[in-house]
């Protein structure tokens, strides 16, 4: 009886938890042949008669309002498999039960709702190069990314640079890697690294940390009037270009790019001297990288004040990282810190994304994208005048 009892179970499944005869409480389905009132084991005919009586009100079961269909086709496929290989039961010979003739309780499975597919972000059609044809990355979107694409994507391309104002966790190097990728992926783009340390080597963010890092000194050609070959340097996911090199090196760089490729430059701390030279001298727009508390932001504030001093004819977009999480009484205060200097403030949240090698240039988490959207979008206002966006 066993065996069939099993394979009864592996046809209607969960779907008919107990089947039995009438005063009959067992369950077919656990493979329970005994009648636990009179001790008397189920004959084979009893077990197919259960069966089909199954069947017959699992024919009659209405129909499903939303799928339109009333059983399985694999459940009702073996039903009748097995149904037109049992010996016919005469019902007429039955006794009449007392109560229902079969007992049959059905647990209904459980629709699960189905969600609407997520559609894929789209991109505004104003987001698009007419030039170049590319389109903006995922997460980029929004009235703020329009204007922002539109400047990296403009004829004359945006030449940046990127300084961290003094203070441990500053996490410059990250966001010129994060910025570099943005850029990389409107047009072709080349980012040099000028920054001292080596622990976050801004060609590791951008290209990976199998990427060699190479020297300008050995890439510049030694004719001064010959331009180097940007396919001789490491290239990351988004196709950003990287080199690192030295202050010294700087005015051999520059003039020697070709006009149609972007740059974005990490500087490194602005304590230097030569940074800040550089930075001083720089007509286009530049960004200044603080760590988001009080102490990063008044380091960041006497920074610009002493920059103001030296003659920077344009202040740098102020960038807080908020690289170790901090409590959002102590982040509000510090944004209402440096919201006195009067220019904007973008808040670059703690991610995963900025820990990553190489640092993706797309498909950022919600907080981060919007960092992103807002730290170009306020880059394309401060070079308003060459990009003539409108007010």
């Amino acid at each position: 009886h066993r065996p069939f009892a099993g394979a009864l179970g592996a046809v209607v499944g969960r779907r008919l938890p107990e089947v039995g005869r009438p005063g009959q409480d067992v369950s077919i389905l656990a493979g329970d042949d005994v009648d636990p009132a009179t001790g008397r084991l189920l004959t084979v005919a009893e077990l197919q008669q259960a069966l089909q009586a199954a069947l017959a009100v699992h024919a009659q079961r209405p129909r499903h309002p939303v799928t339109g269909v009333d059983t399985p086709p694999a459940l009702l496929a073996s039903g009748e498999d097995l149904a037109a290989a049992a010996p016919p039961v005469d019902d007429e010979a039955l006794p009449a039960p007392s109560g229902p003739r079969w007992i049959a309780r059905w647990t209904t499975p459980r629709t699960k709702t189905q969600r609407p597919p997520t559609a894929a972000p789209v991109t505004p059609a104003t987001s698009m190069s007419a030039g170049s044809g590319r389109l903006a990355p995922a997460g980029f979107v929004g009235a703020a990314a329009d204007v922002g694409w539109a400047w990296l994507t403009a004829p004359e391309p945006p030449r940046v640079m990127v300084c961290s104002a003094p203070g441990v966790g500053v996490e410059g190097t990250r966001v010129a890697a994060l910025l570099a990728g943005v850029m990389g992926a409107a047009r072709p783009t080349l980012a040099v690294d000028i920054g001292r340390g080596m622990a976050a080597s801004l060609t590791h963010l951008v290209c990976g940390t199998s990427a060699e890092r190479v020297s300008a000194a050995d890439w510049l050609p030694q004719d001064p009037t010959q331009q180097p070959d940007l396919t001789l340097l490491p290239a990351g996911p988004s196709g950003t270009r990287v080199v690192q090199t030295g202050t010294p090196l700087w005015d051999q760089i520059a003039p020697r790019i070709p006009t149609r490729i972007a740059m974005v430059t990490d500087l490194g701390l602005v304590a230097h001297d030569d940074v800040r030279q550089l930075l001083v001298g720089h007509p286009g727009p530049a960004v200044m990288i603080a760590r988001a508390d009080s102490t990063g932001v008044t380091a960041a504030l006497a920074a610009l004040t002493d920059l103001d001093a030296e003659g920077l004819a344009r202040r740098p977009l102020l960038v807080l990282t908020d690289a170790e999480g901090a409590r959002p009484a102590a982040l509000r205060a510090a944004q209402r810190l440096a919201q006195t200097a009067g220019d904007g403030v973008v808040v670059v949240p703690k991610s995963r994304e900025l820990r990553a090698c190489p640092i993706p240039a797309s498909g950022w988490r919600k907080d981060l994208a919007g960092s992103v959207t807002a730290l170009v979008a306020g880059l394309a206002e401060q070079d308003r005048p060459s990009l003539s966006l409108p007010a």
